[in-house]
């Protein structure tokens, strides 16, 4: 297998346990805080360090800035601003690029945000009781998927059966959040919800893009984290699924 790089975008040690999770996967993690790789590619698109990136992961964090958002702060909370601008440029050149995107709780809402979703800032006491973050833990919960037969036909259905068929795919998952997407754009479709209500899970109907409100980095299976059963699925899209069996 050729070597494959993960795009990580967060502020040095803030983001080691996604890089070993990353690393544990069998890819090897790129971590970021900068523009520099954007700036360098816009000089030398081919040759770029950023055309080599094979995925962006984009990670869990602080909450965004609401005025990014052209929003009044409404409970949003441990804001990096200027994180937050440079996630999103690095998001934009992927989809244009339509390479795979994985938005992992806070990531997930900026990839909602990125193509015009909305987001509740601070949820209501009760589903914080389900989704905040215990003292120095994660919350669990069970969730809920949608049955396949439900859909339409998308062209990143076939990504979605792959992820149903295996035994990774939990029941039940950590959660440590008190801000959630609220309405989802039309090209992305939820397939995982809490029992609740909260989107847990969404994939772009077009693009090789996932989000997950949850944290698969640190949800474990016997063979490591289950963040490998999803950046496996986005990076050997359906013309490679003999890789995957």
């Amino acid at each position: 297998m050729s070597i494959r790089f993960i795009l990580i975008i967060g502020r040095t040690g803030f983001v080691e346990n996604y890089k070993n999770a990353v690393a544990s996967a069998g890819y090897v993690p790129v971590v970021t805080d900068s523009l520099y790789l954007l700036k360098e590619c816009e000089k030398h698109p081919a040759g770029s360090i950023l055309a080599r990136m094979n995925l962006l992961l984009l990670p869990g964090g602080g909450d965004i800035s609401p005025d990014l958002l052209h929003e009044k702060n409404l409970g949003s909370r441990n804001i990096d601003r200027d994180l937050d601008k440079i996630q999103f440029s690095y998001l934009k050149y992927f989809l244009l690029h339509q390479k795979p995107v994985l938005g992992i709780c806070k990531g997930m809402q900026v990839i909602n945000a990125e193509l015009g979703g909305a987001l509740i800032q601070d949820m209501g006491k009760e589903q914080l009781l389900v989704h905040a973050c215990l003292e120095n833990a994660d919350n669990y919960h069970g969730c809920r998927y949608i049955p396949l037969d439900e859909f339409e036909s998308f062209p990143m259905l076939s990504v979605l059966k792959r992820l149903y068929k295996s035994p990774l795919l939990p029941a039940q998952i950590n959660s440590a959040h008190h801000q959630c997407v609220d309405v989802l754009p039309k090209n992305l479709t939820a397939f995982q919800y809490a029992s609740d209500g909260v989107t847990e899970g969404f994939i772009h109907r077009f693009l090789p893009v996932i989000g997950l409100q949850w944290h698969p980095e640190r949800l474990f299976c016997p063979d490591g984290s289950i963040l490998k059963l999803f950046l496996d699925n986005l990076l050997f899209l359906p013309s490679q699924e003999k890789v995957l069996t």
